[in-house]
């Protein structure tokens, strides 16, 4: 939870990728990207008032054997939110990308969150700004389908190559896990596949071209290869997003069905950040194993 990494990675999605020709016009269209700070009190929402947006991390281990998830359980009085919004489902190929779903629910839906760069205000929503644009993000919202399922999100946004390429860039930086693929582990057995093959078909004389020993270390590497496959799936963190949406709190955690309604914050200056925080403090960290763990991040729209 490096806010320095989140800020890079942030940028990163939202930077335009037009041509040379359009770059300047393409560039005050772009919306510019949110600071990203890290909160040190749950108690000090003053020190966030501007704030739009939090992503939480949290140990993922339960405050009790049968519990629910902790998220789940925090919210479990929530309604789901009915707005059409593009919720990211985190599916088997985002399994440890969880922060950058959080962060991709943050700038498509944090009211107030995006600035255009030649206007230094939020005249359009996030996702029209954008869409707009020639990011990487605007490039992934071009490619969905209209009213596209959470599950098209997920699945669309982990083939993109090109933001995938970016997580993993920033990911090395800091404390995330990277996905494996499960694909990895199919190469040893095709080896082993092929060997026996040789055997029984063309002889033992050809099959005994690869020394005997090649076999035992693919067994080494298939052994090794499944080892990593679990332990990416073995994560004790998760990411989940606070945002500001039309004057309520929101809950987006990739995990879960959907968007969650925490209630109403107000318009006044700092009151989604008191509300957001609240809801940490007072629903999110009973749920939580080791509370002393969660670490939040707030995201403020860019000063003009």
């Amino acid at each position: 939870s490096d806010p320095v990494i989140f800020q890079e990675l942030a940028e990163e999605l939202l930077r335009s990728h037009a041509d040379a020709e359009r770059s300047d016009a393409d560039r005050k269209n772009s919306p510019s990207a949110p600071q990203v700070t890290e909160v040190f009190s749950l108690d000090d929402a003053d020190a966030i008032e501007n704030s739009s947006a939090l992503l939480v991390c949290f140990d993922v281990r339960r405050s009790s054997w049968f519990g629910l998830p902790p998220a789940v359980s925090a919210a479990h009085n929530a309604e789901m939110l009915t707005d059409e919004i593009y919720f990211v489902r985190q599916i088997a190929r985002l399994d440890a990308a969880c922060g950058i779903v959080a962060l991709v629910h943050a700038l498509l839906h944090a009211d107030g969150l995006l600035r255009e760069q030649d206007k230094g205000k939020n005249a359009l929503s996030n996702v029209d700004m954008i869409r707009r644009s020639s990011c990487l993000l605007g490039q992934w919202l071009a490619g969905l389908q209209q009213n596209a399922t959470s599950l098209q999100c997920g699945r669309t946004l982990a083939a993109d190559a090109s933001i995938l390429a970016v997580y993993k860039k920033h990911a090395a930086k800091g404390q995330s896990r990277m996905p494996v693929s499960p694909w990895m582990l199919l190469g040893v057995p095709l080896i082993l596949v092929t060997w026996e093959a040789s055997r029984r078909f063309l002889g033992e004389s050809v099959a005994n071209f690869l020394p005997k020993w090649s076999l035992h270390a693919a067994m080494l590497v298939l052994l090794l290869s499944l080892l990593a496959y679990l332990r990416s799936r073995w994560l004790t963190c998760h990411f989940v997003c606070l945002a500001v949406k039309h004057e309520r709190v929101v809950l987006l955690d990739g995990t879960q069905s959907g968007p969650k309604d925490l209630g109403s914050c107000g318009r006044e200056k700092g009151a989604f950040a008191r509300s957001a925080l609240a809801f940490v403090r007072k629903s999110l960290l009973p749920a939580l194993a080791k509370p002393e763990t969660c670490a939040i991040m707030a995201l403020s729209p860019e000063t003009p």
